[in-house]
């Protein structure tokens, strides 16, 4: 008898839309079936943030039709696709289960304050003031919230130059300490 039927496959794991934290193991399991002939292997194309895929076999240890791959290659901040590849031995294919999750990051970047100049500064003079920040993941952008004399909060763009990140701030028309 020909067997024309793919593997069932069902209950796959994470969740969908999933969040976890960067470089933490995720386990991807999924539940194969095959009605007609014996399962022969099974899959997980992942496809990583930065769209590189590659295909991870997964294992039944326990022979009780759960396939599972503790997929620890987690260090890229952003969303992984996961597509589960289920092949029979009559070579009947099932590669229609998908699921999804996002690795975020949770660590906050080092900020080191180096200097203010000048400090003090007369009013209406030029303040630039230094720090260098770093992150594990990379630093998007910076913005330093100035406080005014009169309770005022200004935010302002901070420029980076070969790792040292520079404010310079103009508006010091107001006496007191900033």
């Amino acid at each position: 008898r020909v067997d024309r039927s793919a593997p069932r496959v069902t209950n796959v794991t994470p969740t969908a839309g999933q969040n976890i934290t960067k470089s933490t193991q995720v386990n991807i399991t999924a539940n194969v079936t095959d009605y007609n002939f014996s399962v022969s292997v099974v899959r997980a194309n992942i496809t990583f943030p930065n769209g590189t895929a590659i295909l991870f076999t997964m294992t039944d240890p326990n022979a009780d039709a759960v396939f599972n791959l503790t997929f620890n290659q987690t260090t890229q901040v952003g969303r992984y696709n996961a597509t589960i590849v289920a092949n029979d031995s009559a070579q009947n294919i099932n590669n229609t289960e998908t699921t999804f999750f996002t690795i975020i990051d949770t660590v906050s970047p080092t900020i080191t304050p180096l200097n203010c100049v000048s400090d003090p500064a007369d009013r209406l003079a030029a303040v630039t003031c230094n720090a260098t920040i770093t992150d594990d993941t990379a630093v998007g952008s910076v913005l330093a919230n100035v406080t005014l004399p009169n309770g005022t909060v200004i935010a302002q763009s901070v420029g980076n130059i070969s790792g040292t990140y520079t404010l310079n701030f103009t508006s010091t028309t107001l006496l007191g300490v900033y």
